[in-house]
């Protein structure tokens, strides 16, 4: 049994979900490891995120809280063990938009419209003071990722379109931003098609 298995049982012994079957999700592109418990009709998410490998939970608690406190669908908080990095989480639903879409192309535009209410409503959300603001310079800098990890290329004209941007459209940071807010971070529910599932959103920024 590895070290982290072993966190793991501890962290559940003795709870609720200290015998529900476990099933690994797909991860991130971070260290965090993710496992799906259920019981019958019933299941929750544990986040295994390590703190030696320099996984923080608290920023997620902190975003998760405060969409919460807005009217938004995120995962609620059922155990937390900060020292150890692990969360305990509600479970959204297994259908993110990227495999609902793979079955059912036809609902492409009730997805994307859901999407784009959400980050509507995301406007009237104050941010957090001390998040990481994305200026254009900084935006303009986070796009030369796309030439480092896809398209293997100079990204220069590129970024410098992107600063212009915002430049141009908002040169002053002022609203929430989830950063990963993609297909396979959204969480569809089609018996509540208002309430998008939100994940992945601890590194969210101004």
């Amino acid at each position: 049994m590895s070290d982290r298995a072993s966190v793991i049982d501890a962290f559940l012994a003795d709870s609720d979900w200290q015998d529900w079957a476990r099933t690994p999700l797909s991860g991130d592109a971070s260290s965090r490891h993710y496992l799906r418990l259920s019981s019958g009709a019933d299941s929750a998410i544990l986040m295994d995120a390590p703190p030696d490998k320099g996984e923080d939970t608290r920023p997620f608690v902190e975003i998760a809280t405060l969409l919460l406190v807005n009217g938004f669908a995120a995962p609620r908080i059922l155990a937390h063990d900060v020292g150890n990095g692990l969360l305990l989480l509600s479970d959204l639903g297994a259908h993110d938009f990227a495999g609902w879409l793979r079955k059912s192309p036809a609902d492409e535009t009730a997805l994307y419209r859901s999407a784009a209410d959400i980050l509507l409503r995301l406007e009237a959300v104050a941010p957090p003071s001390h998040l990481k603001r994305m200026t254009p310079t900084v935006g303009a800098r986070m796009i030369e990722m796309v030439g480092t990890h896809y398209s293997h290329a100079s990204t220069d004209g590129l970024s410098a379109q992107m600063h212009d941007a915002l430049a141009s459209f908002a040169p002053e940071p002022n609203t929430l931003a989830l950063r990963d807010f993609h297909a396979e971070n959204l969480i569809w529910r089609a018996e509540n098609a208002e309430q998008v599932g939100l994940l992945d959103f601890q590194d969210a920024f101004v």
